[in-house]
């Protein structure tokens, strides 16, 4: 509270005494706890105890302020359903402000916060695209330091002796301030007493999104190669993250702040991705039937249906890991292709770096919401890019180091591409200057190809087949028998894995939904992945859908020979009945 008064622009402070000779009970112990990044939760406030009383008024106040005060829900004063007219009134204050008076003055008030969407839709209009939605969303839910407010708090921080004060306004400084890189270089420069490392790993998810680089240099405070390793395994979830082209697969540590702050702004984007499918009246080809673009989520295993269940596990979960599916919907996707030129500038810039092929698709992630592509130059990135990622050097190097990305020799052809990346131009012009960057950069010794292990393969292809789907200018081909449903390109275990992460609607073909299987199932892989025997999942609403429209194809083309065969329906209790086709 004492930094939000710091740092907020317009900070006026209003005291209320409470004389402990009145009858009051204000005891340390029961006091209330809010979450002001997530409000959702159930309360029950004693109106007699004075903090109780404050609380409800900040929750009022902050629900005011994001139009939401309808979400209060199930309201009751001692069991009696009540009013909220009868417990509380808005009333003028000073600045121009409006204050929150609670009647009663003894009781017991329970109510409900249910907030659906992360994203305020009332600002829907003023974001035009995932990048401004973050930049909007953050200065919504943190407070940004200007110059003047930072001296202020850089001076707090010097003038603390205490490690443990220090580490406490660490935490309360990311969880309500919005940081820019050099503000971290100093806190970092100032770190007296505590480390700096742990200084940088607290403060590094409040850094504004934005410069890839600056965030980069800032991770080089680290003494040695491990902790160096350690800072970038523990951040570059974050700095990796484009919201403009969120498609993919993710696995976070919800134990790092940085990896919290990315699993949060997913959910932003999905349901400000969520509220503008709604009003262009997009198909549902969501896993459940949300509209949402998040799929197959897990928290420490348990499954999370919607965005709204992560939200409030988030809230109260601080261990495990969150795995999900993102497939976002095609969104500012550019009309025309990439030039067949530039695709092969790209890809020889791609292939000439020293780094992980993992690191070189994410590098590649922070640029694809910049262009298009056709479903044939994505089988040539599958080919070249993919097939030729094998560095021996550097996969010798990543046996010794865990790999280690800002080994000697790699951090610099790092740089190099990830600048030449973040400010690669989509025209012909930028084929010839990628053809010279290409060329300046042939100078580097390579050693000679070795084979990676088909399980690393196979899921890069899977991530940049997730990563440029939502580019395509012809998804119908690439859920064609040219390239998804064609043996030759995609194996049925790839392909399985494609159809759960992408979905299984967007991976239909209705016109070849009656080929006969051309052979047995791979690894327990289902046969309709390569024919025409299905098994709908009716929990689902993707494979409830294809299972009605199935049904509803077979009717239509009865008069021509076309037939629904061998149909079982296995209830809830897991006996398979013979149903009417």
């Amino acid at each position: 509270c004492l930094l939000r008064l710091v740092t907020a622009r317009a900070s006026p402070l209003h005291i209320k005494c409470v004389d402990p000779g009145g009858g009051s009970t204000c005891v340390a112990q029961g006091n209330v706890q809010l979450n002001m990044r997530d409000l959702s939760g159930h309360y029950e406030l004693r109106l007699g105890h004075p903090q109780h009383r404050a609380a409800l008024r900040v929750l009022l106040a902050e629900l005011d302020k994001r139009e939401m005060l309808d979400q209060m829900r199930a309201i009751t004063l001692n069991g009696a359903p009540t009013a909220a007219g009868a417990i509380w009134r808005c009333v003028p204050a000073a600045c121009g402000q409006r204050a929150w008076h609670v009647r009663p003055s003894e009781g017991t008030l329970c109510f409900s916060i249910a907030i659906d969407a992360t994203w305020p839709r009332t600002q829907d209009a003023f974001v035009p695209d995932e990048r401004a939605l973050l930049r909007v969303w953050s200065r919504m839910s943190k407070i940004p330091l200007s110059f003047t407010r930072f001296v202020a708090v850089i001076s707090m921080w010097q003038e603390m002796v205490s490690p443990a004060f220090k580490i406490l306004f660490l935490k309360a400084l990311a969880e309500e301030c919005l940081l820019k890189v050099s503000h971290v270089h100093e806190f970092v420069a100032a770190s007296v007493g505590v480390d700096r490392s742990h200084v940088l790993r607290c403060l590094y998810g409040s850094i504004e999104h934005g410069e890839k680089i600056g965030m980069l240099d800032l991770l080089r405070i680290g003494r040695n190669e491990a902790e160096l390793k350690d800072l970038f395994m523990e951040t570059e979830k974050y700095i990796f993250f484009n919201p403009c082209a969120p498609s993919g697969p993710y696995s976070l540590d919800l134990r790092h702040p940085c990896e919290r702050v990315a699993a949060g702004h997913l959910l932003v984007i999905s349901a400000w991705q969520r509220e503008q499918a709604l009003r262009m009246g997009l198909p549902d080809l969501s896993q459940f039937g949300n509209q949402e673009s998040i799929r197959n989520a897990r928290i420490s295993g348990w499954p999370r249906r919607s965005g709204a269940d992560i939200a409030r596990s988030l809230a109260t979960t601080f261990d495990g890991r969150l795995e999900l599916d993102y497939a976002a919907p095609p969104f500012n996707r550019p009309s025309e292709p990439l030039p067949e030129s530039v695709i092969a500038r790209l890809l020889n810039v791609l292939e000439i770096s020293r780094c992980s092929h993992q690191r070189r698709l994410k590098c590649l992630r922070l640029v694809v919401h910049r262009f298009a592509v056709t479903t044939a130059q994505l089988r040539v990135l599958l080919r070249s890019l993919l097939a030729r990622l094998e560095d021996a050097a550097l996969a010798a190097m990543h046996r010794k180091r865990g790999n280690l990305m800002f080994a000697p020799n790699a951090a610099e052809g790092f740089r190099s591409l990830l600048t030449m990346m973040t400010s690669f131009p989509v025209d012909e012009e930028a084929g010839r200057q990628i053809g010279v960057f290409a060329k300046t950069n042939t100078s580097h010794q390579r050693a000679v190809s070795s084979t990676l292990g088909k399980q690393d393969v196979m899921e890069a292809r899977l991530e940049l087949m997730q990563l440029l789907f939502p580019r395509l200018v012809d998804p119908h081909i690439f859920a064609s028998a040219e390239f998804l449903w064609d043996p030759k390109s995609i194996g049925a275990p790839e392909l399985s894995q494609v159809r759960a992460r992408i979905g299984t609607l967007r991976c239909f073909d209705i016109t070849r939904c009656h080929i006969p299987t051309t052979g047995e199932p791979c690894g327990g892989v289902p046969p309709n992945f390569h024919g025409n025997i299905y098994a709908c999942d009716l929990a689902t609403h993707e494979e409830r859908a294809l299972a009605r429209i199935l049904l509803q194809l077979g009717d239509l083309e009865v008069q021509y020979g076309a037939q629904t065969m061998d149909c079982f329906y296995a209830g809830a209790d897991g006996v398979a009945q013979e149903a009417a086709a």
